[in-house]
């Protein structure tokens, strides 16, 4: 009996104690809940606020779909009825990959290091270049491109590594697929390393850069026409 009221005693003190800290602090608890309160109140407005703002943008992207679509069909279409247009199209698309036929060539010729001096003469720099100076790694990745190749295609593809942090990857019109050393670098294993070369390919075996030169050559007839 006298432990359990020592007990008790004990207990009674501590909360004392406790609610004299609370109150020599400034705070209540009833302020504290206050506090919780307005900073669940301010976190949810601030979602709110989020999730409306990423429904307006999800909006303006599905409506700059849309038209993109439009004004793609209306192209194509006008490509296959408009023997003026297509010709136009045509030369233009051939100039594009003229165009990128000389920056392949620049891109494979070019030295992969080159030394400078910034500022004072007994300091060197070497800079590497376009390519990604590793023909094991160039050979590497070229071999898993060409494995993706259709075999009954008519276009010809080459698969490069450029040397560069940034993970990123481009396609010339002429069958050049480009992905740099930084996107190689993330990369787990050879079925996301195809999935790359793969999309990237799509660009060329789909014609998407004679689409490219496409629709700004039919924007203005398509306006006229809205």
């Amino acid at each position: 009996m006298l432990r359990r009221c020592v007990s008790y005693t004990f207990y009674g003190l501590l909360m004392i104690a406790l609610c004299s800290l609370a109150g020599y602090s400034g705070l209540t608890w009833a302020d504290e809940s206050k506090e919780e309160k307005e900073l669940r109140e301010r976190k949810e407005k601030e979602e709110k606020k989020e999730a409306e703002r990423n429904q307006k943008e999800d909006k303006t992207k599905a409506k700059t779909a849309r038209e993109y679509d439009k004004l793609r069909t209306f192209a194509e279409d006008l490509y296959r009825n408009d023997s003026e247009y297509r010709d136009e199209v045509d030369q233009e698309y051939l100039d594009l990959k003229s165009h990128h036929a000389v920056q392949a060539y620049r891109i494979n010729t070019t030295r992969t290091r080159e030394l400078i001096a910034p500022e004072t003469e007994d300091v060197k720099l070497e800079i590497r270049r376009v390519l990604y100076d590793n023909p094991w790694v160039q050979d590497y990745v070229n071999r898993v491109g060409r494995q993706l190749v259709p075999t009954n295609s008519e276009k010809l593809y080459a698969f490069k590594v450029t040397y560069h942090p940034i993970p990123h990857a481009y396609t010339l019109s002429t069958g050049t697929v480009l992905v740099s050393s930084g996107l190689i670098s993330l990369l787990d294993n050879e079925a996301q390393l195809a999935y790359v070369l793969a999309h990237e390919l799509a660009h060329v075996s789909q014609e998407h850069w004679k689409i490219k030169v496409m629709m700004p050559m039919a924007q203005e007839e398509y306006n006229q026409r809205q």
